[in-house]
């Protein structure tokens, strides 16, 4: 058994722990990193074996789960090697829960906890003033320096390749929260493969701001340690506050990686006129995959446009597919080659099926940007209505399986694939020379940046917001590749009322306080214009096919309006 031990460990992120430096940017970071600015690997390693000191004081065992909800840092990377060497489990949830919306994260991160049943909650005082009878089991950050600065174990780590790694919860933003189960061979054949395909080597750095309660930044930090490369991590809500910090570390330490949801390369964009104001060297950047939700061509385009004069490479930004159930990624385009772009006659793939290209002279064709071939390890098909698998241009429902595809969820006895080791992804598209393209989904949940939100969520807000009975709204998306953006469409079986543009701004708001959602489309409709089953619930996909043909919906809210609600 050590052995065995020892043989996966030289193939996973805790042998690697002597290179590679941490480094935190930003006002949230005070106290969370070393005097010099950052803290090597090393010293890391160091604070991990205090920590599993502590952790073995206060009784956990092996397969126990910790809750983490604390900003990024770096205890909190010291707090995975511990955990991990441990044989523990970690889930990183929310730790903001400030906001209009702080009542209902505090609702959504109760039952997180409910699921998990961690056996240690490491968290802010935030969120252990919310954490209800889960507070018992807290470990403040105070508590978590102290045990930082306490006696070191020398022991090696105990874990093995089918220990429980992370719960990674998908459910971004609401609806019953779901965990995907990840062990530690998982999670390496992931870093693997992902450091095959973009190349990685020991001098790149990493820059990242996303959350690591999201898989995709989660990934950043698990790839750095995987690879032993210095990390720069960027507070959430720093980002948030001053979006352009993230250009700012990228220029300031001449970083080579980055990933971040496509819209957050559409967002920079519309800071071009701040841009002249800094002094951004963006010449040492490499890679930076776009995922998360629907990427669209022509806003990478634009962002490497805008920023060619600031150094920034041909080809550097790439469209990428993937989720929590294959751990982050399912395929990636290769490092520094232009990723390939297809046109498709629009009748052909939406009456037939078929993904047949067409030239620059058609008018109706729809544009799609590759997202790469599977990574190693990984298969992908698109199958039909029953199942069947489908040549290559064929439309159909995605579906994957391999080395780093999930097993199952936390507390779901059913198995999540559909034989064969399939996991069904709910997207649709289409495979051409091995690559993948999406066209359009057939799960109910909407895609905005990196966040898995529930229907069911915003129609219960609109539902109350406006006094109506239980299935008199309808939230769906709809992916047009005609116009290359996801709008979000809320159809509402209600007269309205005199005022129906101020109806339609009090609706967004409190769509957007409570789930993080954006409507770009309410509309009053007659009960009659729902589609529903015979046992009465709404016909999503209907809904999805009718709003997907050519003729338009007018956009209900005047410029003005949007800015409000975008505010």
């Amino acid at each position: 058994m050590e052995a065995l031990t020892q043989r996966f460990f030289r193939q996973s992120i805790l042998s690697v722990v002597e290179k590679g430096v941490v480094y935190v940017h930003g006002d949230d970071a005070k106290g969370q990193v070393s005097r010099d600015g950052g803290k090597g690997y090393a010293v890391l390693w160091r604070d991990a074996q205090a920590i599993r000191n502590s952790l073995r004081a206060r009784g956990l065992r092996r397969s126990d789960i910790i809750a983490l909800a604390i900003p990024s840092g770096a205890p909190v990377v010291a707090m995975l090697l511990a955990a991990w060497a441990e044989g523990l489990a970690i889930s990183v949830v929310p730790h903001d829960l400030s906001g209009r919306s702080g009542s209902t994260a505090a609702a959504k991160l109760r039952a997180m906890l409910d699921l998990l049943r961690p056996a240690l909650l490491v968290a802010t005082d935030m969120v252990l003033a919310h954490a209800g009878d889960h507070a018992a089991i807290g470990m403040g950050e105070q508590e978590l320096f102290a045990a930082i600065d306490g006696e070191a174990l020398r022991d090696a780590p105990v874990t093995l390749a089918d220990d429980i790694a992370i719960l990674q919860f998908t459910s971004g933003s609401s609806g019953q929260p779901k965990a995907v189960i990840i062990d530690h061979a998982m999670l390496a054949a992931n870093c693997a493969a992902i450091a095959t395909r973009i190349g990685l080597s020991g001098h790149d750095r990493m820059v990242s701001w996303l959350p690591l309660n999201h898989d995709m930044g989660l990934s950043a930090v698990t790839l750095a340690l995987w690879g032993g490369i210095d990390i720069v991590l960027i507070p959430t809500s720093t980002y948030a506050r001053q979006p352009l910090v993230w250009l700012d570390c990228l220029s300031r330490y001449r970083a080579t990686l980055s990933p971040a949801p496509a819209s957050a390369y559409a967002l920079m964009v519309r800071f071009a006129p701040l841009l002249a104001r800094r002094d951004l060297d963006l010449s040492a950047w490499r890679y930076g995959w776009a995922g998360a939700e629907p990427v669209f061509d022509h806003h990478l385009r634009a962002f490497e446009t805008l920023l060619a004069p600031y150094g920034l490479a041909r080809n550097v930004v790439q469209p990428a597919y993937g989720m929590a159930e294959t751990v982050v990624a399912t395929s990636l385009n290769v490092s520094g080659q232009p990723y390939r772009v297809i046109r498709v006659e629009q009748r052909s793939l939406e009456s037939d099926g078929l993904a047949l290209e067409c030239g620059e002279e058609t008018v109706d064709a729809l544009v799609f940007a590759s997202n790469g071939k599977p990574v190693d390890g990984l298969e992908v098909r698109a199958v039909g209505d029953a199942g069947e698998p489908l040549p290559e241009r064929r439309v159909g429902r995605l579906q994957v399986r391999g080395s780093s595809v999930l097993r199952g969820y936390l507390g779901q006895a059913d198995g999540a694939t559909c034989g064969a080791g399939w996991y069904d992804t709910g997207d649709i598209g289409f495979l051409a020379d091995a690559e993948i393209y999406i066209s359009g989904r057939t799960k109910d949940l909407i895609t905005r940046a990196g966040l898995n939100i529930s229907p069911h969520h915003a129609e219960q807000v609109i539902e109350r917001e406006l006094a109506l009975r239980p299935g008199s709204v309808a939230v769906f998306s709809v992916l047009d590749m005609r116009l290359a953006k996801e709008r979000v469409h809320a159809l509402i079986a209600s007269r309205g009322s005199d005022d129906v543009q101020a109806h339609r701004l009090r609706i967004a708001r409190a769509v957007v306080d409570e789930t993080g959602l954006q409507l770009d489309v309410i509309e009053f409709v007659a009960s009659a214009e729902l589609p529903k089953t015979t046992s009465g619930k709404i016909q999503r996909s209907a809904l999805r096919r009718l709003y997907s043909q050519p003729a338009p919906h007018p956009d209900p809210f005047p410029k003005s309006e949007s800015k409000a609600i975008h505010a």
